[in-house]
C-alpha cells in the first residue's frame, strides 16, 4: 500500500507542498487507488486481510469520486464497470467471510448445539464461497484501467479546483443526502406508528382495558 500522503492538518498531498483542495482529492484518490492495487493480488488467494482492505479502498475511492464527480472528467464506462464487478465480487467474498467466522464464533461460545454437524457444513459453505468469489479476481485485468484513471484523476488535478469548487461540491452532495433521508424517514416513521398502534391494540385486549387513541 502506498504511504500515507497526509500532512498535518489532515491535507493530503507531497511534504511541503502547498496543496490546494483540487490537488487533494487527487492524491486521496490515488491513494486509494494504490492501496487496491497492492491489496488486489493476496485478496484473490482468499486473504481475508487483503479482501477487507481491498474492499476499503474501494469504497473510499467510489464514495469521493462520486462527491465530487463535478470536479472530476467523466471515467471510461468501461473502467466503471469494472470497478463496480470488483466491489460486488469483493463484498460477497468478505461478506461470507464474516458470517462465517461469526458461525463458528457463535458455535464456541454457546455450544454445544443439537446438530453442530451441519452448522460446521454451513460454516465451510460460507468459507467455500468466499474463496471462490475472491478467485474470480483473478481473471479481472486491473492494470490498464487503472492506469487510465490515474491519468483522468491526474489531469483534473492539473486544474485545480479551489475551497468554493469543493464546497459547493459538498453543498449538492449532501443536498442528495438529506433528501434520501427524509424520504426514507417517512415510511419509516409511518410503519412505526403502525406498529405501536398494533402493540397498544394487543396489550389492551391482553390486560382486558381500552387505551385513549
Amino acid at each position: 500500500m502506498s504511504g500515507d500522503s497526509r500532512q498535518p492538518g489532515g491535507s493530503y498531498g507531497p511534504a511541503g507542498a502547498d496543496v490546494r483542495p483540487g490537488s487533494a482529492l487527487a492524491h486521496y484518490l490515488l491513494d486509494q487507488l494504490a492501496a487496491l492495487e497492492v491489496h488486489l493480488p493476496l485478496a484473490a488467494a482468499a486473504d481475508p486481510e487483503a479482501v477487507h482492505n481491498a474492499r476499503v479502498a474501494l469504497r473510499r475511492f467510489r464514495s469521493v469520486a462520486t462527491c465530487y464527480r463535478l470536479l472530476l472528467p467523466r471515467f471510461p464506462a468501461d473502467d466503471v464497470g469494472l470497478l463496480k464487478k470488483l466491489a460486488r465480487d469483493l463484498g460477497e467474498s468478505r461478506d461470507a467471510q464474516v458470517q462465517a467466522q461469526r458461525l463458528v464464533l457463535a458455535m464456541e461460545i454457546n455450544g454445544p448445539w443439537r446438530r453442530e454437524d451441519l452448522l460446521r457444513e454451513l460454516a465451510a459453505g460460507l468459507r467455500s464461497h468466499a474463496a471462490d468469489r475472491a478467485a474470480a479476481l483473478r481473471l479481472v485485468d486491473v492494470a490498464a484501467p487503472l492506469d487510465r484513471l490515474r491519468r483522468s484523476i491526474r489531469s483534473a488535478s492539473r486544474g485545480q479546483a479551489g475551497r468554493p469548487q469543493v464546497i459547493a461540491a459538498l453543498q449538492l452532495h449532501w443536498q442528495r443526502v438529506e433528501a434520501l433521508m427524509d424520504r426514507a424517514a417517512r415510511p419509516a416513521a409511518r410503519d412505526e406508528h403502525h406498529l405501536r398502534y398494533t402493540m397498544s391494540a394487543g396489550a389492551s385486549r391482553a390486560c382486558g382495558t381500552r387505551r385513549k387513541r
